[in-house]
Protein backbone atom coordinates (compact mmCIF):
# COMPACT_ATOMS: atom_id res chain seq x y z
CA UNK A 1 0.00 0.00 0.00
CA UNK A 2 2.73 2.40 1.15
CA UNK A 3 4.33 1.26 -2.49
CA UNK A 4 1.53 2.56 -4.10
CA UNK A 5 1.21 5.59 -2.70
CA UNK A 6 4.74 6.83 -3.39
CA UNK A 7 4.10 5.65 -7.14
CA UNK A 8 1.15 8.04 -7.08
CA UNK A 9 2.65 10.94 -5.11
CA UNK A 10 5.62 10.27 -7.90
CA UNK A 11 3.14 10.64 -11.01
CA UNK A 12 1.69 13.68 -9.51
CA UNK A 13 4.75 15.14 -9.06
CA UNK A 14 5.68 14.60 -12.26
CA UNK A 15 2.65 15.86 -14.32
CA UNK A 16 2.56 19.31 -11.90
CA UNK A 17 5.98 19.27 -13.49
CA UNK A 18 4.87 19.56 -16.68
CA UNK A 19 2.67 21.73 -16.79
CA UNK A 20 4.47 23.98 -15.09
CA UNK A 21 7.10 24.00 -17.43
CA UNK A 22 4.37 24.39 -20.48
CA UNK A 23 3.14 27.98 -18.53
CA UNK A 24 6.55 28.91 -18.54
CA UNK A 25 7.02 28.02 -21.77
CA UNK A 26 4.15 30.03 -22.65
CA UNK A 27 5.04 33.05 -21.09
CA UNK A 28 8.32 33.22 -22.05
CA UNK A 29 7.41 32.13 -25.85
CA UNK A 30 10.57 30.21 -26.14
CA UNK A 31 8.72 27.06 -27.57
CA UNK A 32 5.75 28.25 -29.35
CA UNK A 33 3.45 26.00 -31.15
CA UNK A 34 3.46 25.51 -34.47
CA UNK A 35 -0.12 27.21 -34.63
CA UNK A 36 1.87 30.29 -32.68
CA UNK A 37 4.71 30.20 -35.49
CA UNK A 38 2.21 30.32 -38.45
CA UNK A 39 0.40 33.30 -36.29
CA UNK A 40 3.75 35.08 -36.41
CA UNK A 41 4.31 33.96 -39.52
CA UNK A 42 1.38 35.61 -41.08
CA UNK A 43 2.16 39.03 -39.38
CA UNK A 44 5.74 39.16 -41.22
CA UNK A 45 4.62 40.74 -43.91
CA UNK A 46 3.01 43.63 -42.51
CA UNK A 47 6.00 44.34 -39.83
CA UNK A 48 8.09 44.66 -43.08
CA UNK A 49 5.81 46.79 -45.36
CA UNK A 50 4.77 49.27 -42.73
CA UNK A 51 7.71 48.53 -39.41
CA UNK A 52 4.59 47.44 -37.08
CA UNK A 53 5.38 46.89 -34.00
CA UNK A 54 3.53 44.77 -31.45
CA UNK A 55 0.34 46.37 -29.91
CA UNK A 56 -0.88 44.02 -27.26
CA UNK A 57 2.88 41.74 -25.46
CA UNK A 58 2.67 39.94 -22.63
CA UNK A 59 4.41 40.95 -19.63
CA UNK A 60 7.38 39.44 -21.02
CA UNK A 61 7.27 41.87 -24.60
CA UNK A 62 6.39 38.54 -26.40
CA UNK A 63 3.11 39.14 -29.10
CA UNK A 64 0.23 37.75 -27.79
CA UNK A 65 -0.12 34.36 -30.02
CA UNK A 66 -3.75 34.06 -29.36
CA UNK A 67 -5.02 37.18 -30.19
CA UNK A 68 -2.23 39.18 -32.29
CA UNK A 69 -2.48 42.79 -32.72
CA UNK A 70 0.04 45.48 -34.57
CA UNK A 71 0.47 49.30 -34.69
CA UNK A 72 2.20 51.31 -37.00
CA UNK A 73 2.48 55.32 -38.50
CA UNK A 74 0.76 55.21 -41.64
CA UNK A 75 1.04 59.18 -42.77
CA UNK A 76 -0.19 61.21 -39.67
CA UNK A 77 -2.24 58.59 -38.00
CA UNK A 78 -1.56 55.33 -36.37
CA UNK A 79 -2.92 52.62 -37.46
CA UNK A 80 -3.87 49.36 -35.34
CA UNK A 81 -4.88 45.74 -36.64
CA UNK A 82 -6.85 43.79 -34.49
CA UNK A 83 -7.44 40.59 -34.20
CA UNK A 84 -10.67 39.67 -31.66
CA UNK A 85 -12.37 36.29 -30.80
CA UNK A 86 -10.99 32.98 -29.86
CA UNK A 87 -8.59 30.80 -31.48
CA UNK A 88 -10.98 27.90 -31.25
CA UNK A 89 -13.80 29.15 -32.13
CA UNK A 90 -14.20 30.68 -35.59
CA UNK A 91 -17.80 31.97 -35.41
CA UNK A 92 -16.42 34.64 -33.17
CA UNK A 93 -13.08 35.34 -35.08
CA UNK A 94 -12.68 38.76 -36.75
CA UNK A 95 -10.16 41.34 -38.02
CA UNK A 96 -9.65 44.84 -37.75
CA UNK A 97 -7.91 47.00 -38.72
CA UNK A 98 -8.66 51.10 -37.42
CA UNK A 99 -7.50 54.68 -38.27
CA UNK A 100 -8.20 57.82 -36.74
CA UNK A 101 -10.91 59.68 -38.64
CA UNK A 102 -12.57 62.89 -37.39
CA UNK A 103 -16.07 63.50 -37.81
CA UNK A 104 -18.62 66.27 -36.23
CA UNK A 105 -19.33 65.13 -32.78
CA UNK A 106 -22.65 62.21 -32.76
CA UNK A 107 -22.41 61.53 -36.94
CA UNK A 108 -22.16 58.28 -37.84
CA UNK A 109 -21.72 56.31 -40.93
CA UNK A 110 -21.70 52.12 -41.31
CA UNK A 111 -21.26 50.34 -44.55
CA UNK A 112 -22.05 46.58 -44.18
CA UNK A 113 -22.03 44.16 -47.10
CA UNK A 114 -25.48 42.75 -48.14
CA UNK A 115 -26.72 39.08 -47.39
CA UNK A 116 -25.23 39.15 -43.80
CA UNK A 117 -26.33 41.18 -40.66
CA UNK A 118 -27.71 44.33 -41.10
CA UNK A 119 -25.18 46.29 -38.83
CA UNK A 120 -27.55 49.28 -38.15
CA UNK A 121 -26.14 51.53 -35.96
CA UNK A 122 -27.98 53.38 -32.88
CA UNK A 123 -29.86 56.37 -33.96
CA UNK A 124 -29.15 55.50 -37.78
CA UNK A 125 -31.23 55.28 -40.42
CA UNK A 126 -31.23 53.45 -44.06
CA UNK A 127 -29.81 55.34 -46.69
CA UNK A 128 -29.89 54.46 -50.70
CA UNK A 129 -26.86 56.04 -52.21
CA UNK A 130 -28.80 55.92 -55.94
CA UNK A 131 -25.79 54.28 -57.07
CA UNK A 132 -27.88 50.59 -58.05
CA UNK A 133 -24.85 48.72 -58.29
CA UNK A 134 -23.63 49.43 -54.97
CA UNK A 135 -26.68 49.48 -53.38
CA UNK A 136 -27.18 45.98 -54.23
CA UNK A 137 -24.02 44.72 -52.50
CA UNK A 138 -23.85 47.18 -49.51
CA UNK A 139 -26.37 48.82 -46.68
CA UNK A 140 -25.98 52.46 -46.04
CA UNK A 141 -26.47 53.46 -42.21
CA UNK A 142 -26.19 56.96 -41.37
CA UNK A 143 -27.46 59.87 -38.64
CA UNK A 144 -26.25 62.60 -41.30
CA UNK A 145 -27.43 61.70 -44.85
CA UNK A 146 -25.19 64.57 -45.95
CA UNK A 147 -22.14 63.47 -44.87
CA UNK A 148 -22.44 59.77 -46.02
CA UNK A 149 -22.82 60.66 -49.55
CA UNK A 150 -20.11 63.66 -49.49
CA UNK A 151 -18.26 60.35 -48.05
CA UNK A 152 -19.75 57.56 -50.52
CA UNK A 153 -17.27 59.17 -53.73
CA UNK A 154 -17.00 57.08 -56.39
CA UNK A 155 -13.52 55.83 -55.74
CA UNK A 156 -14.83 54.83 -52.27
CA UNK A 157 -17.45 53.10 -53.48
CA UNK A 158 -14.59 51.64 -55.82
CA UNK A 159 -12.42 50.31 -52.78
CA UNK A 160 -15.27 49.21 -51.03
CA UNK A 161 -16.30 46.61 -53.65
CA UNK A 162 -12.68 45.88 -54.19
CA UNK A 163 -12.42 44.32 -49.99
CA UNK A 164 -15.64 43.06 -50.57
CA UNK A 165 -14.31 40.79 -52.89
CA UNK A 166 -11.17 39.89 -50.87
CA UNK A 167 -12.82 37.99 -48.81
CA UNK A 168 -16.31 35.98 -49.24
CA UNK A 169 -17.52 37.02 -44.71
CA UNK A 170 -19.49 39.97 -43.77
CA UNK A 171 -17.36 43.13 -44.64
CA UNK A 172 -18.54 46.61 -42.30
CA UNK A 173 -16.91 49.81 -42.11
CA UNK A 174 -17.98 52.17 -39.40
CA UNK A 175 -17.19 55.96 -38.81
CA UNK A 176 -17.86 56.57 -35.54
CA UNK A 177 -15.90 58.32 -32.12
CA UNK A 178 -12.81 59.35 -34.29
CA UNK A 179 -12.49 56.13 -35.83
CA UNK A 180 -12.47 54.43 -39.32
CA UNK A 181 -12.77 50.59 -38.66
CA UNK A 182 -12.70 47.96 -40.96
CA UNK A 183 -13.71 44.74 -39.89
CA UNK A 184 -13.69 41.53 -41.72
CA UNK A 185 -16.01 38.06 -39.55
CA UNK A 186 -12.38 36.01 -39.61
CA UNK A 187 -8.82 35.42 -39.04
CA UNK A 188 -6.41 35.50 -42.21
CA UNK A 189 -4.52 32.50 -43.50
CA UNK A 190 -1.97 33.75 -45.09
CA UNK A 191 0.57 36.77 -45.00
CA UNK A 192 -0.08 37.87 -48.67
CA UNK A 193 -4.03 38.14 -47.87
CA UNK A 194 -3.63 39.90 -44.81
CA UNK A 195 -1.68 42.44 -46.28
CA UNK A 196 -3.95 42.87 -49.43
CA UNK A 197 -6.55 43.52 -46.97
CA UNK A 198 -4.30 46.16 -44.77
CA UNK A 199 -2.98 47.80 -47.98
CA UNK A 200 -7.16 48.02 -49.39
CA UNK A 201 -8.16 49.07 -46.17
CA UNK A 202 -5.68 51.80 -46.26
CA UNK A 203 -6.16 52.81 -49.92
CA UNK A 204 -10.08 53.30 -48.75
CA UNK A 205 -8.68 55.69 -45.84
CA UNK A 206 -7.30 57.33 -48.01
CA UNK A 207 -9.91 58.06 -50.80
CA UNK A 208 -12.26 59.12 -47.40
CA UNK A 209 -10.00 61.36 -46.36
CA UNK A 210 -9.90 63.25 -49.79
CA UNK A 211 -13.17 64.77 -48.93
CA UNK A 212 -12.12 67.07 -46.28
CA UNK A 213 -9.09 68.31 -48.33
CA UNK A 214 -9.92 72.55 -48.96
CA UNK A 215 -8.80 73.72 -51.86
CA UNK A 216 -8.38 70.67 -54.24
CA UNK A 217 -9.55 71.42 -57.80
CA UNK A 218 -9.50 68.50 -60.05
CA UNK A 219 -9.17 68.53 -63.52
CA UNK A 220 -11.37 66.98 -66.18
CA UNK A 221 -10.32 65.21 -68.94
CA UNK A 222 -10.00 67.79 -71.94
CA UNK A 223 -8.07 70.17 -69.59
CA UNK A 224 -5.24 67.70 -68.49
CA UNK A 225 -1.64 67.97 -70.21
CA UNK A 226 0.39 65.71 -71.50
CA UNK A 227 3.86 65.49 -69.44
CA UNK A 228 6.84 64.40 -71.63
CA UNK A 229 9.36 63.93 -69.03
CA UNK A 230 8.93 62.04 -66.00
CA UNK A 231 11.68 62.18 -62.98
CA UNK A 232 12.29 59.01 -61.02
CA UNK A 233 11.53 59.71 -57.13
CA UNK A 234 14.95 58.08 -56.11
CA UNK A 235 17.66 58.99 -58.65
CA UNK A 236 15.88 62.37 -59.79
CA UNK A 237 17.00 62.28 -63.22
CA UNK A 238 14.52 61.90 -65.82
CA UNK A 239 13.13 58.86 -66.74
CA UNK A 240 13.63 58.30 -70.94
CA UNK A 241 13.11 54.79 -71.07
CA UNK A 242 12.89 51.45 -69.24
CA UNK A 243 10.24 52.73 -67.27
CA UNK A 244 8.66 51.30 -64.93
CA UNK A 245 5.03 52.57 -62.79
CA UNK A 246 3.66 51.54 -59.71
CA UNK A 247 0.81 49.04 -59.39
CA UNK A 248 -0.66 51.46 -56.58
CA UNK A 249 -0.32 54.99 -57.36
CA UNK A 250 1.36 54.81 -60.54
CA UNK A 251 4.45 56.76 -59.80
CA UNK A 252 7.16 56.66 -62.46
CA UNK A 253 10.45 54.72 -61.70
CA UNK A 254 13.93 54.18 -63.62
CA UNK A 255 13.27 50.35 -64.30
CA UNK A 256 17.15 49.71 -62.60
CA UNK A 257 16.29 51.94 -59.43
CA UNK A 258 13.15 49.87 -58.78
CA UNK A 259 14.85 47.01 -58.75
CA UNK A 260 17.61 49.16 -56.21
CA UNK A 261 14.95 50.16 -54.16
CA UNK A 262 12.56 47.03 -54.39
CA UNK A 263 9.42 49.07 -53.99
CA UNK A 264 7.90 52.36 -54.60
CA UNK A 265 9.41 54.84 -53.48
CA UNK A 266 6.62 57.23 -52.97
CA UNK A 267 5.71 58.01 -49.34
CA UNK A 268 3.15 55.57 -47.74
CA UNK A 269 3.01 53.94 -50.59
CA UNK A 270 5.51 50.73 -50.16
CA UNK A 271 4.28 48.89 -53.10
CA UNK A 272 6.65 46.63 -54.27
CA UNK A 273 4.94 45.34 -57.32
CA UNK A 274 5.38 47.79 -60.44
CA UNK A 275 3.87 47.42 -64.44
CA UNK A 276 6.69 47.28 -67.00
CA UNK A 277 6.10 50.12 -69.69
CA UNK A 278 7.48 49.61 -73.16
CA UNK A 279 9.46 52.26 -74.58
CA UNK A 280 6.17 52.67 -77.75
CA UNK A 281 3.98 53.09 -75.04
CA UNK A 282 6.20 56.38 -73.61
Amino acid sequence: MAAFAIIVFIFFCMGFLAILVGVVNLLSGSRQSPRAKHKHAILNPIRERFGAENLRPNRLGELNVFRPALVFDYGRTMARLKHYGKPWSRANQSTVLETSFDLPSGQQVSIVSRGNSNGQQPNASFLETGDEEFDQKFYVYTNEPSVAKQLLTDPVKWKMSELKNLQSSELRVQLDGGMLKTTVQHWFGSGQDLLDFTQCALELFDQMMLHKAEGVEFLHQNQAAVIEDFRCPICSDDVMHEMVVCRRCKTPHCAECWEYNGKCATFACMEERCIRVEEQEL
